[in-house]
């Protein structure tokens, strides 16, 4: 894998380029991959349209994360269990050897009791509205070891205020891996950092809007471009979101 920017290099030191930065605030961002016309799955899950560099950056990005944020939805289709430690732990510097802590964002929670995550060995946490507080009562007794609910926002989920919740339980560094619909909510939110976006030179057809779902309540976000790396036509980009006016969960400055 080599670097072609911000400077050419044929050797790429990963951990350094995914490391997060030290923040009191913490660091939040999206990893995703898709096709050049924005397919992220095919056949309902993301391995096909990944490739071999793609999935190396994941590894890296999770080894550095204390959270893992998926959606509801991603965390069925894709099989979600109990996270692994980090695969390579001894090529990724300053990475941890425990596994991330897995949250599930759910605005609803049909299907997790009968999902295989009802079956991880390790606790999740499932963060919804105080709207769902009796369904969290009855599906916990679904779950093999009992999860822990965080309940953000009274009616609607108020993503900053996860945010903020998550930070006060130590977790500082964490990756939002889908599905889309969930990373455009986060988008509009204003909680990510940064994102982290593989294209694979593949086409599949396109069901869900590309990484971001399709529509988000925004405007145009002012992103900086951060790094590309490049293997065997997979291009792997990092691009940092410009603060905007507001605090944490606050609308960020649109153009």
């Amino acid at each position: 894998m080599r670097q072609i920017f911000p400077h050419c290099s044929e050797t790429t030191d990963l951990a350094a380029i995914y490391r997060p930065p030290a923040s009191s605030r913490g660091f939040w961002r999206t990893n995703m991959v898709a096709t050049v016309n924005g397919a992220v799955e095919f056949g309902g899950v993301s391995r096909p349209v990944s490739s071999g560099a793609d999935r190396l950056a994941f590894h890296v990005i999770r080894a550095f994360a204390d959270a893992v944020v998926i959606g509801r939805g991603n965390a069925i289709a894709e099989g979600y269990t109990s996270l692994p430690a980090p695969n390579a732990p001894e090529v990724i510097p300053g990475a941890s050897m425990a596994p991330p802590k897995l949250v599930v964002v759910a605005r609803s929670l049909d299907g997790l009791g009968n999902a295989p995550i009802a079956r991880s060995e390790e606790q999740v946490v499932i963060a919804t509205s105080g709207a769902r507080k009796a369904e969290a009562e009855r599906l916990a007794s679904s779950f093999s070891v009992e999860p822990s609910f965080l309940f953000v926002g009274e009616r609607e989920m108020d993503f900053g205020l996860l945010r903020a919740k998550l930070l006060d339980l130590g977790y500082r560094s964490v990756v939002c891996e889908g599905g889309p619909t969930l990373l455009g909510l986060l988008l509009a939110e204003g909680v990510i950092d940064e994102i982290c976006l593989t294209t694979t030179p593949l086409a599949a057809p396109s069901h869900h809007g590309g990484p971001f779902g399709p529509g988000g309540d925004y405007g145009l976000i002012r992103l900086e471009l951060a790094s590309v790396l490049e293997e065997d036509g997979t291009l792997l980009y990092r691009y940092a979101l410009m603060p905007g006016d507001d605090q944490v969960g606050g609308s960020r400055r649109v153009l």
